[in-house]
C-alpha cells in the first residue's frame, strides 16, 4: 500500500482518493486527516468483501458537513467506563465522526463524583485526537434549577451574570477543544447572557455554540453581532422539524448546525430503519440549507434505558450521513452495515436478529410519556411496562406477545453461534445476553397480564396473579443481580441509582406478592419473600 500527502491534487477540503489495482492499493489525500479518513475506507471494504477478491476500483471521497458529532449525555451513573468509551469512540472514527461531545457533568461534578478522573479523561482526550476526534465540552444550563451554577440573578439589572470562573473550571479539562456547547431546556433564557459568553470564548479564541432558538426576532441588518464568533444549533428530529426551526436562522445568515434529537434511541428495542430513514430525510437536505455540521444525541437524560449494543447500528449509520448520504436507507443496508462493519459477525446473524426484533416488538400503543422538555412521545408496550409498570392498548394479544418470544428464542439460541470482530465484542455479547433476558421476562409479564386481566385497554403488572407474582419476583430478584455484575464490569460508579436498576426493582415493588417482605443482604431496595 502507497500513502501520498498532495494538497495541490484536490479542491475538496479533507478529499482523498483510494484506488485498487492489481499490484498496490494507493491511497492519495490532502491532509492527515483525510488520509485517516482513506485509510477507514480502506479497512471498511476489506471488511466488506471478507474472504473475496476486492474489485479493482477508485473511490474519490470528501466530507459533506465540516463537524460530525455525535453528543454523549448520561444520567447519573450510566456512563460507560473509560475502556468501552474509548472502543466506541474508535468505531465512530470509522464511520468519520470527528468531534464526540460529551457533557461537563460526567467531567467534573460537585464533591467530586465525576464519571471520570482528570488522568482518565486526558487518557480518553489523546485517544481521540490520535483518531482525529476532537472532545468537546457540552454544557446544559438549566437556568432555572436551583442547583445551576453558571448563571446568577443580578436584581438590579433584571438579568443574569455570567459566573466567569465557574465556566473556565467546567471547560478546563477539556484541554485540546476549541468549541464550547451550550444547551437549554429554554433557550430564550440565554439571549441576555449571549454578549456574555461571545466575550468569554472570543477571548479564549474558542467558538461557541448556542440553541437557535437563543436568536431574537431582530431585522437582517441587526444579525452580524450574532454572526461573528457563533454556530447555531437547530435541533429537530425530521425534516419538517428542520424547515419550520431552521428558518429564522437561514434568514438572519446564521451558521448553524443540525442536531437529530429523536427518542427512538430510548427505546429498548429501537426501530433502526424508520429512525434512520427520518435522518437521512435530514442529511439529504442539509447541503440546500447550508449547514455547518451534523449532530446526534445518544444518552438517557429521560431515566429510560440506554443499551448500547442495540443502538450501535442507528447511532453509527446517522453519524455517517454527516460525511457522505447513501442513495436510500433499507432493512438489507441496515442488516449489511450491522453485520460487515459495526460487529463484524462472521456468520451474518447479528444484523437481521436486531432488525426482526425492532419489527417484531409490539408498538400498538396509545400511551404518551411526557418528557421533561415539554416533548409527547409514543412508547412500545414492553417499553411502557418497565418504565411504568403499565401500558394502555387495544390492539395487543396473545398472538403479538409469542411472536416476540419466538425472536427472543432465536436471538439466545444465536448468541452461542455469533463470532464477532468487534472490539467491544464481549460487551455486547454479554449485554446482549441481559438484554434478551429481561426482554423475555418482561414479554412473559405482559402474557400473565393479559390472561390475568379482565376486558380492558389497560395492562397494569399489580393486576397480576398471585401466582404468578410470586414466580415472576423471585425470578427477577436473581436476574437484578445479575445485571448488577454487568454494570460493575462496563460502567463507572455503577450503584442503585443506575437506571436500569432503578425501573427493574420499581418493577419488583410492583409484582410482589401480599406477604411479608424482608430486606436481602447486600441488595439495596430489592426485597427477598
Amino acid at each position: 500500500m502507497q500513502c501520498i500527502i498532495n494538497k495541490r491534487n484536490f479542491s475538496q477540503p479533507h478529499e482523498y482518493k483510494l484506488q485498487f489495482t492489481t499490484t498496490k492499493v494507493l491511497l492519495i489525500s490532502s491532509s492527515l486527516e483525510a488520509m485517516y479518513n482513506g485509510m477507514a475506507t480502506f479497512l471498511q471494504t476489506l471488511k466488506l468483501f471478507k474472504g473475496k477478491a476486492v474489485p479493482l476500483v477508485q473511490i474519490c471521497d470528501w466530507p459533506n458537513q465540516r463537524t460530525r458529532s455525535v453528543i454523549f449525555d448520561f444520567h447519573h451513573n450510566d456512563a460507560p467506563n473509560l475502556n468501552l468509551l474509548c472502543e466506541i469512540a474508535d468505531l465512530l472514527s470509522l464511520f468519520k465522526v470527528n468531534q464526540i461531545q460529551l457533557n461537563t457533568d460526567h467531567v467534573i461534578r460537585k464533591e467530586d463524583k465525576a464519571f471520570y478522573t482528570p488522568n482518565e479523561f486526558l487518557e480518553f482526550q489523546v485517544f481521540c485526537q490520535q483518531r482525529f476526534i476532537e472532545v468537546t465540552p457540552y454544557i446544559s444550563i438549566p437556568l432555572q434549577d436551583p442547583y445551576n451554577t453558571f448563571f446568577k440573578s443580578n436584581i438590579q439589572n433584571q438579568q443574569f451574570d455570567l459566573q466567569r470562573d465557574e465556566l473556565s473550571r467546567q471547560i478546563s479539562s477539556f484541554v485540546l477543544s476549541k468549541t464550547l456547547h451550550i444547551s437549554s431546556s429554554k433557550p430564550h433564557h440565554i439571549t441576555p447572557c449571549q454578549q456574555q459568553l461571545q466575550n468569554f470564548c472570543s477571548t479564549r479564541n474558542i467558538l461557541l455554540q448556542l440553541p437557535a432558538e437563543t436568536v431574537p426576532d431582530i431585522h437582517l441588518d441587526q444579525s452580524l453581532q450574532y454572526i461573528d464568533n457563533n454556530l447555531y444549533t437547530v435541533t429537530c428530529s425530521n425534516k419538517s422539524e428542520l424547515e419550520d426551526r431552521s428558518y429564522h436562522a437561514r434568514n438572519l445568515g446564521l451558521n448553524f448546525a443540525v442536531c437529530i434529537k429523536d427518542q427512538t434511541l430510548e427505546r429498548i428495542c429501537p426501530e433502526s430503519v424508520q429512525y434512520l430513514t427520518r435522518v437521512h430525510e435530514i442529511a439529504s437536505s442539509l447541503p440546500i440549507h447550508g449547514c455547518h455540521g451534523f449532530a446526534t444525541i445518544f444518552g438517557n437524560q429521560n431515566k429510560h434505558l440506554a443499551n448500547l449494543s442495540l443502538c450501535l447500528p442507528s447511532l453509527m449509520i446517522s453519524s455517517s450521513l454527516g460525511w457522505n448520504v447513501c442513495e436510500s436507507i433499507t432493512a438489507d443496508y441496515v442488516r449489511s452495515i450491522s453485520n460487515y462493519l459495526i460487529y463484524e459477525d462472521d456468520h451474518d446473524v447479528i444484523g437481521s436478529r436486531i432488525l426482526r426484533l425492532g419489527f417484531s416488538l409490539p408498538l400498538e400503543t396509545n400511551a404518551t410519556n411526557n418528557e421533561d422538555d415539554g416533548e409527547i412521545t409514543t412508547l412500545s408496550v414492553i417499553d411502557d411496562l418497565i418504565q411504568r409498570c403499565s401500558s394502555e392498548c387495544q390492539n395487543i394479544t396473545i398472538e403479538h406477545i409469542q411472536e416476540f418470544c419466538k425472536q427472543i428464542k432465536s436471538l439466545k439460541n444465536e448468541l452461542e453461534k455469533m463470532k464477532l470482530h468487534i472490539r467491544s465484542r464481549q460487551f455486547v455479547l454479554d449485554e446482549f445476553a441481559l438484554l434478551t433476558e429481561m426482554l423475555f421476562f418482561v414479554a412473559r409479564l405482559c402474557y400473565g397480564v393479559i390472561n390475568d386481566k379482565e376486558k380492558s385497554v389497560l395492562l397494569e403488572l399489580k393486576n397480576l396473579s398471585q401466582v404468578h407474582k410470586s414466580d415472576y419476583s423471585n425470578k427477577l430478584m436473581v436476574f437484578i443481580k445479575q445485571y448488577e455484575s454487568f454494570l460493575q464490569k462496563y460502567y463507572k460508579n455503577a450503584s442503585s441509582t443506575y437506571t436500569t436498576l432503578q425501573l427493574l426493582e420499581n418493577i419488583l415493588q410492583n409484582i410482589l406478592p401480599n406477604t411479608a417482605a424482608q430486606s436481602a443482604p447486600g441488595l439495596m431496595g430489592v426485597f427477598t419473600v
